[in-house]
């Protein structure tokens, strides 16, 4: 199961959110019209449960399959399976009920059949249980998500009345190296982003199995706004690197970028960047090295490494003067405010806030 679907799922019904403070990393309570649904993932057992409570489920249920199905969409070859629960007498009350799969309990109904319980050995009425869990795919039903929802969840933003807005989502994209300090502030940008608009791509998110990891850092170097998280180990990570050279070749590197600082960055002391021209001095240096010891026959990719570690040295010092003189802010201001100045400087950048 590629990650990131919860937190599509997150961004794609924000305004849906319980108190808009319901929501974890892996989780989410979303209510509407007195009806509650927390949806949980499972990425250990690849599996994603969705669970409504309240006196009229069906509208709120077929909002959360709409944007479920439509997030799977976006997965190319992606295969997945819909269980849903059955609701005999002894499964209605049971913490662990029969799960039927979705197809065939489509069959079922198509044939006006009911579908026997395995546990209970009740038949069940497979049409209206449908209509029960997922209205949505119904025959006869699917007004619901046309009137409640839209055809089309994105890129338009549904409204807790369920009428829809003209508002366009703004993507920001985040540069940053993975684990540690840096992952934090990113988890915390999501939740900070959410009611406002703002869907932020991460890699992490958006890179499927087998795609190209090089064309994602090429669409964020084009992005119209991005958040980097700079430390030590973005200064040093290729990776991290290619994406902000990629930026900082852009004439309005200073207007699309919202830099976050960690305490190891090191970009305000002169020595400091000193030391990051030596170390990507030394890479260069130890790749020049390890390629005379070979024939260069159909080693091109690698000389491309070594021009673009060129590159890198060359850029680092402008970078972290420009770095120095946009007044970043520490993680530790931008984590006590939650991150309140990045999302409204990208308001204000975007055109003002909603």
């Amino acid at each position: 199961m590629p990650k990131g679907i919860v937190t599509r799922l997150i961004v794609g019904l924000h305004q849906l959110i319980a108190d808009q403070s319901l929501v974890w990393r892996s989780g989410v309570v979303l209510e509407r019209d007195g009806v509650r649904c927390e949806i949980v993932e499972e990425y250990a057992r690849r599996q994603i449960s969705v669970r409504v409570f309240g006196a009229y489920p069906r509208e709120l249920m077929a909002i959360v399959d709409n944007e479920i199905l439509r997030i799977h969409g976006g997965f190319r070859k992606l295969r997945c399976k819909t269980l849903v629960p059955c609701r005999c007498s002894i499964c209605a009350r049971s913490v662990s009920p029969e799960m039927y799969v979705f197809d065939v309990l489509r069959r079922f109904a198509r044939d006006g059949r009911g579908i026997q319980c395995q546990l209970s050995y009740e038949l069940v009425d497979a049409r209206s249980l449908i209509e029960e869990t997922l209205p949505g795919r119904q025959g006869g039903v699917e007004e619901i998500v046309e009137r409640v929802s839209g055809a089309a969840m994105a890129p338009r933003v549904s409204s807790v009345g369920g009428v829809m807005s003209d508002v366009v989502l703004r993507e920001v994209f985040v540069s940053y190296a993975w684990g540690g300090e840096s992952e934090e502030v990113v988890d915390g940008l999501e939740r900070a982003f959410l009611g406002k608009n703002i869907k932020l791509l991460r890699d992490k998110n958006e890179v499927g199995y087998r795609d190209s990891i090089r064309e994602f850092m090429r669409r964020l170097g084009r992005g119209r706004y991005v958040v980097v998280v700079v430390g030590k180990k973005y200064l040093e990570s290729p990776s991290c690197m290619f994406e902000l050279t990629e930026l900082a070749s852009s004439e309005d590197f200073r207007g699309r970028i919202f830099p976050v600082l960690l305490p190891d960055a090191g970009v305000f002391s002169p020595v400091g960047v000193i030391d990051y021209v030596k170390y990507w001095e030394e890479k260069i240096r130890e790749l020049d090295l390890k390629l005379k010891e070979v024939e260069s026959t159909d080693l091109g990719w690698i000389q491309e490494e070594i021009s673009f570690y060129r590159r890198v040295r060359v850029a680092m010092a402008r970078i972290a003067g420009i770095l120095r003189d946009m007044n970043a802010r520490s993680v530790e201001s931008h984590r006590s405010s939650s991150y309140r100045e990045i999302v409204s400087a990208i308001e204000t950048r975007s055109g003002g806030a909603d």
